[in-house]
């Protein structure tokens, strides 16, 4: 059986902190745990609320935009009403498309 590199992350992890647990008694341990076995990151679309519409989410995956309203499916934007917040928005996304996150 084979296990995730998360999966052997967090092992690292609880043998660490219960060893030192043991021997120090220490409130830090989980935050020495977490320094010294970090969850692999993944590198995902960034997603940014839309400025003039809450309910409405943007991303941007190979170089075009996407949108979607109330969680529901992305779709790639073909027509938008342009406004400064926007530009600003897409701007963003496009310098920023991605983000590093814990698995």
């Amino acid at each position: 059986m084979s296990i995730s590199e998360k999966d052997a992350v967090l092992r690292e992890r609880e043998a660490f902190t219960t060893g030192v647990y043991a021997v120090l008694g220490s409130n830090t341990v989980e935050q020495e745990a977490t320094r010294r076995y970090p969850l692999p990151k993944v590198t995902r679309p960034r997603v940014v609320q839309d400025p003039v519409n809450p309910r409405r989410e943007w991303r941007c995956v190979g170089g075009k935009m996407q949108t979607r309203e109330d969680t529901l499916a992305w779709y790639d934007v073909t027509e938008v009403r342009i406004s400064a917040p926007h530009v600003a928005l897409w701007a963003d996304l496009l310098a920023n498309p991605t983000e590093e996150v814990d698995e």
